[in-house]
């Protein structure tokens, strides 16, 4: 009987007249309770770059990086200025923007478990959980076109931002990495949105201080 397997399991009340031969990985588990006329296993090892190579679900892949570079060319096309603005934030107060986002990560599932008691908030609580998983869906294309502001502020920045965004959208998808670059672009873009938000809040109060004071 001739064997060639990753994994050959043989009983107790097994019984194999004749030459078993072939060959098995360390992990087969053969009785010696197990009747086998004569036993000529050849015994190899694993190949790890196999097993490492099946962990990468490269059509998974390739979908990540093609749509992070379609998200990240987008918003330098149509939202040019967000990232150029979140790069200048960046470069000038990197501390407080970072905090920014790893707050926000922090409080807006506590904002929305809050928001969940009363039931007249409801509706907040449905924007913003689109507003949310919006900031998810492009986190990974913002930070590919923040990045090629940062980095390369004098290359073209159309082809600095699709290169980036391949990378980032490959990693995206890739074991072990993947889910921490998500969860770094997510504070990226939510440092940014938060940001945004308390510029415009204290715009809108110094203009109505203004006009008080005018008046």
């Amino acid at each position: 009987m001739n064997v060639l397997a990753d994994t050959l399991e043989i009983g107790p009340d097994a019984v194999i007249k004749g030459t078993l031969s072939g060959r098995v990985t360390p992990k087969s588990v053969i009785s010696p309770d197990a009747t086998i006329g004569q036993n000529k296993l050849e015994y190899v090892e694993e190949k790890q770059s196999d097993d490492i190579m099946s962990l990468f679900d490269w059509p998974i892949i390739a979908i990540s990086a093609a749509s992070c570079l379609l998200i990240a060319l987008i918003i330098e096309w149509i939202a040019g200025g967000f990232s150029a603005s979140a790069a200048e934030l960046l470069k000038e107060r990197p501390v407080s923007y970072l905090l920014s986002g790893i707050l926000g990560v922090v409080f807006v599932p506590l904002a929305l478990v809050l928001l969940c008691v009363p039931i007249v908030t409801i509706p907040a609580v449905v924007a913003l959980v689109f507003v949310v998983l919006a900031l998810l869906l492009i986190s990974g294309g913002f930070m590919a076109a923040l990045f090629a502001r940062l980095l390369f502020p004098k290359g073209g920045r159309y082809i600095t931002t699709a290169i980036l965004g391949l990378i980032f959208g490959a990693l995206m998808a890739m074991p072990y990495v993947g889910y921490p670059l998500r969860l770094v672009g997510y504070i990226f873009t939510l440092g940014y949105s938060v940001c945004a938000m308390r510029k415009g809040m204290k715009e809108r109060r110094d203009k109505r201080n203004e006009e008080l004071i005018q008046f």
